[in-house]
């Protein structure tokens, strides 16, 4: 079948039904195969060749259980990841399945750490200082990406949004010109990335020293229902990293307590949901990085049947 796959005399849609067939039914040397086939060069030169789709389910598939346990350290793997996040061409989704791969990648730290550098100069639209396996980044790495961000311009349409993010995310204070340099120029093209730079500032310097971390954790800004809640979240991961786990399991109960005794306070019915939905995010970071367990705040539990924060919304291939 992956001959026809590969056949644009067939009707397309025939061949992306062939593709996910395919990919659904494959194991072992067979899934091997596939990935072989997704690496010659019609898969990433022709937009129009059933390879690209292939190439779609395969990564989807090393997202899921069975291929990961079977060939996710396989050379082969590590290759049809690379060489996604090298392809020019790859649609987003693409993109987006090579990354999910990549968090369940059962390859080398080099190879993963190799292929994070790739992912991070990939993403330059997007924040990314939440993809996988960047603890393994050395400071070669972080120099690389360092540079790759100067050399991007100081234009909306050119700045590399997700080498910025990382190296916030590590607290590199050697970028904080970088970013106010073009506070004014991105806030007068749109507020939101003026406030976006703002938060990136805020996470360099909430490691300076790391405690700081807490005080983001703890703090309930009534202004900045989202925001607030998407720093602490951040806090509650990097604070996991850096600091004493008890502390940090504190400085959660701590936003917890003050949001409980704010939220009978507060008029606005959306205000106050957001409050409650922002913590809920908070406890579930809490719980992501093993400082809270599910007994812990009920009050701001997930509702019965929603799904978890972080819950894939791929097609799940195993099914």
């Amino acid at each position: 079948m992956l001959e026809c796959i590969s056949d644009t005399k067939v009707v397309q849609s025939v061949r992306y039904l062939l593709a996910e067939v395919v990919v659904r039914s494959a194991e072992g040397l067979e899934a091997k195969r596939i990935i072989a086939a997704c690496l010659e060069a019609d898969a990433l030169t022709s937009r129009e060749s059933g390879l690209r789709t292939l190439r779609f389910y395969a990564l989807l598939r090393l997202g899921n259980a069975k291929w990961t346990e079977s060939i996710g350290d396989s050379e082969e793997a590590v290759s049809l990841i690379e060489a996604t996040l090298l392809d020019a061409s790859a649609d987003p989704d693409s993109v987006l399945a090579a990354s999910n791969a990549l968090r369940v990648s059962r390859a080398s730290d080099d190879a993963k750490r190799h292929l994070t550098v790739l992912l991070v100069e990939r993403r330059r639209e997007t924040e990314v200082s939440d993809l996988p396996h960047l603890d393994l980044l050395t400071q070669d790495d972080l120099g690389r990406i360092r540079a790759r961000l100067r050399a991007s311009g100081s234009e909306m349409d050119t700045f590399h949004f997700g080498a910025a993010s990382v190296l916030a995310h590590f607290g590199d204070e050697s970028i904080i010109p970088d970013l106010a340099a073009r506070r004014t120029p991105f806030a007068a093209f749109d507020q939101k990335f003026g406030v976006w730079i703002d938060d990136q500032i805020v996470k360099i310097r909430s490691q300076h020293p790391p405690e700081r971390l807490l005080h983001l954790i703890r703090d309930v800004d009534s202004t900045r229902p989202d925001l607030g809640r998407a720093l602490a979240t951040w806090a509650v991961d990097r604070g996991a990293s850096l600091l004493e786990r008890d502390a940090v399991r504190q400085a959660i109960i701590d936003r917890a307590t003050a949001i409980e005794r704010y939220l009978p306070t507060i008029a606005d019915n959306n205000l106050r949901k957001a409050k409650k939905r922002g913590m809920w995010t908070v406890r579930e970071a809490g719980l992501r990085v093993g400082v809270l367990t599910e007994e812990d705040l009920p009050t701001f539990a997930p509702p019965p049947g929603q799904p978890r924060i972080g819950h894939s919304e791929w097609p799940n291939l195993e099914e």
